[in-house]
């Protein structure tokens, strides 16, 4: 995702691009190298912290790339977000400096308990969520059942657990001892997993991007293995879903991932699974296969347009980004 989002931001005219990187891994940029990148090496999480607060503090706008686990997504954000309320307002830059979705829509679509009764409050068809440790909530739930960690991201420690025999050897890994250990507990729909990414530009423009197909393995954990874009095996419209959820997300900016669910024998009927405030895989499928430049789109640096150019075809990326 970085080389992605690095590579459509070079194409930007007198666009310069600062990013770290850490010096222990290999040079995954050094093919990008341009005039306008400018490259930070970081040797550990001290030094990389530092360099953070300070690039954050000098540059006109910034944008986190991290997942939500540990917070790391959110107390960054707040990070970069903090030199914006302190910027002289004598000076006037061309971006909002921040340009993450704000700290609340962070926040609340990280948390998956949270997400799930928010869209309960607002009759978003969701899958029913409930909490490991309100045991009488869920033990009428029949088999399969799916665990995962309340604030996971992506399927970290998800499992699919089949039996009663498995039940009490799976919730021993969810130990509940901090927010970021307890677990939710979901009945298992089988259905077709799909994604859409949404654009929210700097005048508050929504652009609607194509449906993907998503690659899961629910006996594996419900590893990502990718997706494909546009899908072949979506044929509804997404629309109803999107103008219903979107409006009641405070302050969502940018780039959004939005996966939702179609159970078998139901066509037609999306159960909203996760809300993804950030840059996901999907971008590297969707810059792929979009003539216009979405980052460009993103920040404002493009002529407007009411719609965006699509080339024929189908682009599938794989867990890692890399398209085929």
């Amino acid at each position: 995702m970085l080389r992605a989002l690095i590579e459509d931001l070079l194409q930007i005219p007198e666009m310069q691009v600062v990013t770290t990187w850490d010096r222990r891994l290999p040079d995954g940029l050094g093919s990008r190298k341009s005039p306008s990148l400018d490259i930070v090496p970081v040797a550990g999480p001290d030094e990389e912290h530092e360099v953070f607060r300070r690039l954050c503090e000098s540059a006109d706008a910034s944008y986190i790339i991290a997942p939500e686990l540990s917070d790391e997504l959110s107390l960054r954000t707040a990070v970069a977000a903090s030199f914006e309320q302190r910027r002289s307002p004598q000076i006037s830059y061309p971006h909002p400096r921040n340009l993450n979705c704000s700290v609340e829509a962070i926040d609340l679509c990280g948390d998956k308990w949270s997400l799930f009764e928010h869209l309960t409050r607002h009759a978003i068809p969701t899958i029913p969520t409930f909490q490991l440790q309100d045991r009488s909530s869920h033990d009428s739930l029949s088999w399969p059942r799916v665990l995962k960690l309340r604030l996971g991201a992506g399927s970290q420690s998800m499992q699919l657990v089949s039996s009663p025999a498995e039940w009490e050897s799976a919730i021993k890994s969810f130990d509940n001892s901090s927010r970021h250990t307890e677990a939710i507990v979901q009945p298992y729909i089988p259905g077709q997993a799909f994604s859409v990414g949404v654009i929210i530009d700097r005048n508050r423009t929504l652009h609607r991007l194509p449906v993907a197909d998503q690659l899961i393995d629910p006996r594996n954990g419900f590893a990502y293995l990718g997706g494909r874009v546009p899908s072949h095996c979506w044929t509804g419209s997404i629309d109803p879903l999107l103008d219903k959820v979107l409006p009641t997300i405070p302050g969502v900016y940018g780039f959004v991932g939005i996966d939702f669910l179609i159970p078998d024998g139901t066509p037609g009927t999306p159960l909203l699974v996760e809300i993804n405030p950030r840059l996901t895989t999907s971008y590297t499928g969707y810059r792929q296969l979009c003539r216009d430049n979405l980052a460009a789109l993103w920040l404002g640096e493009s002529d407007p347009v009411e719609q965006l150019h699509w080339r024929d075809g189908q682009i599938e990326f794989q867990a890692a980004g890399e398209c085929s």
